[in-house]
């Protein structure tokens, strides 16, 4: 899988990545992300495991660092659930 990352030069937190594929599908993906509503702006945010998951088939560098912290994340929500 391909993915475009878009950044802005300035605004550090600007960024958005378009994955080329479809590894799991969007209908899939809506349903179980996080919806968080900002001002009158609802936003849905992927899941942890979907996430980790998108990050595995992107098969890029930067992103095995971000799995190992992501499962630990996901380690140390599932004892607070």
């Amino acid at each position: 899988m391909y993915v475009l990352s878009f950044f802005h030069t300035k605004k550090h937190l600007n960024n958005v990545d378009i994955l080329t594929n479809e590894p799991i599908k969007f209908d899939l993906l809506n349903k179980k992300s996080k919806k968080i509503k900002i001002k009158n702006i609802t936003i849905p945010v992927v899941s942890l495991e979907h996430l980790i998951c998108l990050k595995k088939n992107s098969s890029r560098a930067k992103d095995v660092d971000d799995i190992t912290n992501l499962k630990a994340i996901k380690k140390i929500k599932n004892n607070y659930d």
